[in-house]
């Protein structure tokens, strides 16, 4: 077996059996990957030399997706749930474009080499709420569960809505002459509809 993959999965044995320990602090999983990772790649370079787009790299990237989802959807409470509904619109409507505009502005004055598209691309792709990043909050007793179902269900949902403006923000991206952005404003509305669509089924 490849070594890249004998690191990768002693590393998940490690973690499965100090999770319980790892739970009472505010360091979540990912944070504790994200630094043994670091670790790895400083102590062994060679494995820096994984090809990224293989069919393995893509089959744990699948795998780790459909757990992630999974276990947010397993800590939804059903019956709590449309207490927080509006919360949840809320986030979405309001707070997740709000988000958007001033990461856009953000990246623009940081790092100025982008293009306005480009720093709206940047946004986008951080703008999304992941809740197995936020582990630490959403599982918290602490934190009210009216705020933790909200926050989990807008993570839920968030990744279907920005889609369709990552699409729509690298095809402006793309457009040289400028008489051609009008013919994405369609586009975008359409897109922003199949983005609700599929949120909500998710």
């Amino acid at each position: 077996m490849d070594p890249f993959f004998l690191i990768f999965f002693f590393l998940v044995l490690v973690l499965g059996l100090f999770s319980r320990r790892i739970e009472r602090f505010v360091i979540t999983a990912p944070m504790v990957l994200t630094i043994a990772g670091l670790i790895v790649f400083f102590a062994f370079p060679v494995l820096a030399e994984v090809e990224v787009k293989s069919n393995e790299i893509m089959t744990l990237s699948s795998i780790a997706l459909a757990l992630v989802i999974f276990s947010d959807a397993s800590r939804i409470n059903i019956l709590k749930i449309f207490s927080s509904i509006t919360l949840s619109a809320r986030l979405l409507a309001v707070g997740m474009p709000l988000t958007i505009i001033f990461g856009t502005g953000i990246a623009v004055m940081l790092f100025t080499d982008l293009t306005l598209w480009e720093a709206a691309i940047l946004a986008v792709i951080l703008s999304p709420t992941d809740a197995g990043l936020g582990h630490a909050v959403v599982s918290n007793k602490r934190v009210p569960m009216r705020i933790r179902q909200a926050l989990n269900v807008e993570a839920g949902i968030n990744d279907g809505i920005s889609l369709p403006f990552l699409l729509l923000f690298i095809a402006l991206a793309r457009v040289d002459a400028p008489q051609e952005e009008f013919r994405w404003i369609f586009e975008t509305i359409q897109q922003i509809g199949f983005g609700l669509i599929i949120g909500i089924a998710s």
